[in-house]
């Protein structure tokens, strides 16, 4: 993909940001016209339209004081690679003479190839491609496809659902199919406990997943909730042949 020159700057009405193929491009009329003053207090209006962004360059264009409850540093420091074939971000902010707030925000992007490993605690997330959502108060993103360990994600969704929250819980709910042993691997990355699975559970699985993280610093593998039930056939070793049902969870 193009480099792209990107930039984090405040927009008032009516000036629209355009980035085609990677290069920010001012396409529209530029005004400075506010939508309101009242009570000392004015309201602007902005809209960035996005296309073909890396998402390493997330940062240029995502101001720092749009972020509830360090979700932007989050997003940052866990989501790396691909780029955002086409999206928009629609937001209004309102300031007087000792700061500026965020009143609203509707954004949709459309991505492609990106990588999110939300904690060394558990497996990498490949080249995932979907749609992510952002309003001020949540976050959806719908996962389409994308790879973990040795198999296929099939359908998933991440979700931040109040950024409001003393701690915002990220939850994690989808299918993934492929080897046998992969969904059960987010249960514990013990050496000993991965090398059980790799030698009794080497068939073949489609296995639901639901695990709900706290985003707190130092996160342990123990203070997080996780679902695993794997449908796994094609087993073949020397304790175990044909079907089996695992279920799993930790509260």
């Amino acid at each position: 993909m193009p480099s792209s020159i990107l930039s984090s700057v405040f927009v008032p009405q009516d000036f629209r940001l355009s980035i085609s193929k990677g290069i920010l491009c001012n396409k529209l009329e530029k005004k400075t016209k506010k939508i309101q003053e009242e009570n000392n207090k004015s309201k602007y209006d902005f809209a960035i339209k996005l296309q073909n962004a890396l998402i390493d360059e997330v940062d240029r264009f995502w101001p720092i004081n749009l972020s509830q409850n360090g979700v932007r540093d989050w997003v940052l420091n866990n989501v790396s690679n691909g780029y955002i074939k086409q999206g928009f971000a629609n937001f209004v902010i309102v300031e007087d003479e000792l700061e500026s707030n965020l009143q609203s925000i509707n954004a949709q992007f459309n991505f492609a190839d990106v990588n999110l490993n939300y904690d060394k605690e558990f497996p990498e997330i490949n080249n995932l491609s979907g749609l992510a959502m952002f309003t001020k108060n949540n976050m959806k993103i719908i996962v389409q496809n994308g790879d973990v360990l040795q198999s296929k994600i099939i359908n998933a969704e991440v979700a931040i659902d109040d950024f409001n929250m003393p701690i915002n819980i990220l939850s994690i709910k989808g299918k993934i199919d492929g080897k046998g042993g992969d969904g059960l691997k987010h249960v514990s990355n013990d050496e000993d406990f991965l090398d059980q699975i790799n030698k009794y559970l080497n068939g073949t699985a489609q296995t639901d997943i639901e695990i709900l993280i706290p985003l707190i610093d130092n996160l342990l593998l123990k203070k997080t909730f996780i679902s695993v039930k794997s449908n796994i056939a094609n087993l073949k070793n020397d304790n175990l042949a044909g079907e089996v049902v695992v279920i799993t969870k930790k509260d």
